[in-house]
């Protein structure tokens, strides 16, 4: 996937991300995400063609960057012994 491609899927997904929150997965219709991120409905769809695709790609976001920093955390963590030591 190319960063231009990534970097529209991750707009898109951060306004949908906010609405699943407020809303709920199914009390959020895919055209409240469009007009939230400022796309047209079919634009929503050209990068994600199902919901289900939408709700994967923003859990595998959430879901690395927290695998980001709890590793930054125990690096830290790490450091911290070290200089004790």
């Amino acid at each position: 996937m190319t960063e231009d491609r990534y970097d529209k899927k991750a707009a898109i997904a951060a306004p949908a991300v906010r609405l699943f929150t407020e809303r709920g997965i199914h009390g959020t219709p895919t055209s409240l995400i469009a007009r939230e991120a400022g796309i047209s409905n079919g634009t929503l769809f050209h990068y994600f063609p199902t919901k289900e695709d939408l709700i994967t790609f923003a859990y595998r976001e959430i879901k690395g960057r927290m695998e980001k920093e709890i590793g930054r955390g125990i690096g830290e963590e790490r450091r911290d012994k070290e200089m004790m030591r």
